[in-house]
């Protein structure tokens, strides 16, 4: 396990709903001992270097159910080790009578290292959120190179996918 060295995190929202997150985290490096059983010899590798781990997030909270959210992830390891950006742009717009409502994001993330790639992931949905018949119309688009695994999770990039879902509900 990686030992944390230290971790301080910052947040809360103004008078006019901007909301302001700060996290950063450092790792301490570690090494492993490694025994090799025909020379006898102990050699030491490194199995995590030193790391910064950031984040922001600044999210406007708008009328109604309305907002628009920046978000930009860090993690720097000293050395030749791999780095990793990914920033984020969400919106949510919602109509006056909070009948309707378009909701997207917009990331990207670049790796930076030995073998450097960058990516990116698209959604767009439209939205009937009120009344007894509702629906959802989706569409997801995620390059082969998207990857926030560094301070997120995505199990598979590469991947188009358009939804629909409509409901009745019973208030």
């Amino acid at each position: 396990l990686t030992q944390l060295i230290n971790a301080s995190k910052f947040s809360g929202r103004n008078k006019k709903n901007l909301g302001i997150g700060v996290f950063n985290a450092v790792g301490a490096p570690m090494t492993a001992s490694i025994l090799d059983k025909r020379t006898g010899k102990t050699e030491s590798i490194e199995t995590e270097p030193l790391t910064n781990y950031s984040l922001i997030v600044i999210d406007q909270a708008l009328k109604g159910r309305s907002s628009v959210t920046f978000t930009n992830t860090n993690v720097m390891r000293s050395g030749i080790a791999r780095d990793a950006n990914v920033s984020a742009l969400d919106f949510a717009l919602y109509d006056k009578k909070n009948n309707y409502g378009i909701v997207g994001t917009g990331r990207y993330s670049k790796i930076m290292g030995t073998n450097p790639y960058d990516g990116f992931n698209t959604t767009l949905s439209l939205r009937k959120v009120s009344g007894k018949i509702q629906f959802n119309v989706n569409n997801n688009i995620e390059s082969d190179r998207y990857d926030p695994n560094d301070l997120g999770f995505l199990q598979a990039p590469n991947e188009v996918t358009s939804s629909a879902q409509v409901s009745y509900n019973q208030f």
